[in-house]
Parts: C-alpha cells; sequence; structure tokens
C-alpha cells in the first residue's frame, strides 16, 4: 500500500476489466481492443500517407526519365555544327508535353494543404528540369527564360 506522504490516494478504482496484482494492473483484452480502435485512425492516416508517397514517387521517377532524355538532347550542342540548335529544340518538345503530364499527376496526388509537407520529394528534380528548359531557351530564343514561361512549361497555368 502507498503512504499518505506520498501525496497518492492509495484507493485508486481499477478500470473495468483490469486485474490487480500486488501493487501492479493489469489491463485485459477489453481495454486492449478500445486502444486498437483508438489507433485505428492513426492507421488509416499512415495508410494514407504512404498512397501519396508512392504516387509522389512514381511521379518522381517519370521526371527523372525525362530529365536523362533532356540531358541526352542537349548534349547534342557539342556536337558536329551540322547538328542544328532547332533540331534539338525540336526534339524536346515531346519531352515538355510528358513533364507537363508529369506535374499535373503530381498536383493531383499532393492535396494543396500538404504541398510543404512532401515538396522536398520532387524539389531537386524540378530545379534541374528548369536548369535545362533555361539553357534550351537562352539555345532558342537567345534570352532567359521568364517565371511565366517557366510555368507554361511545367504545364501549370
Amino acid at each position: 500500500p502507498l503512504s499518505e506522504s506520498s501525496g497518492i490516494n492509495a484507493e485508486w478504482p481499477l478500470r473495468p476489466g483490469a486485474v490487480s496484482v500486488g501493487n501492479l494492473n493489469f489491463v485485459m483484452a477489453s481495454d486492449f481492443q478500445t486502444g486498437m480502435e483508438l489507433f485505428a485512425h492513426f492507421r488509416d492516416i499512415i495508410k494514407e500517407d504512404s498512397k501519396v508517397k508512392e504516387s509522389i514517387k512514381d511521379v518522381v521517377d517519370n521526371l527523372e526519365s525525362c530529365l536523362i532524355q533532356l540531358n541526352y538532347h542537349l548534349d547534342c550542342i557539342h556536337l558536329p555544327k551540322e547538328i542544328c540548335i532547332s533540331n534539338i529544340t525540336s526534339k524536346t518538345r515531346d519531352v515538355e508535353v510528358e513533364i507537363q503530364t508529369q506535374f499535373q499527376k503530381l498536383s493531383e496526388a499532393v492535396p494543396p494543404s500538404l504541398f510543404f509537407k512532401y515538396h522536398d520529394k520532387w524539389k531537386s528534380v524540378t530545379q534541374q528540369i528548369i536548369s535545362k528548359f533555361c539553357v534550351l531557351h537562352y539555345l532558342e530564343f537567345g534570352k532567359m527564360l521568364s517565371k511565366l514561361d517557366t510555368s507554361n512549361k511545367l504545364g501549370s497555368r
């Protein structure tokens, strides 16, 4: 038994379904079931989070594939002069369309309220793609890519 000087009530009532052995209280199956119901909500949140992360990963993998294609086409500028810049930029148009499609999928996969929770997953590949777009735009038009042109190339209007 607890002493009165400890400041703790020695006569704590047991929860229904609990068993007391000495100074230890054991929780029975009915309380365990209540705990499982309590954490079911958290389990659902974790499952939903996993689904969002998986869909983001799929989109990022596709964006990285597009980045590889852009790098390949940009590497062609180092070839002999017979390769025209307009040929290089025209070959990247299909890749741009695919990138726009992937960013559309990304915007559908990520709820706007959770943007900052997940943005680090696609931030790096996006920066690299924009960098390639800047080089391509400079080669084609001889000027820097504006924010408006960048958002158009990424598919956000």
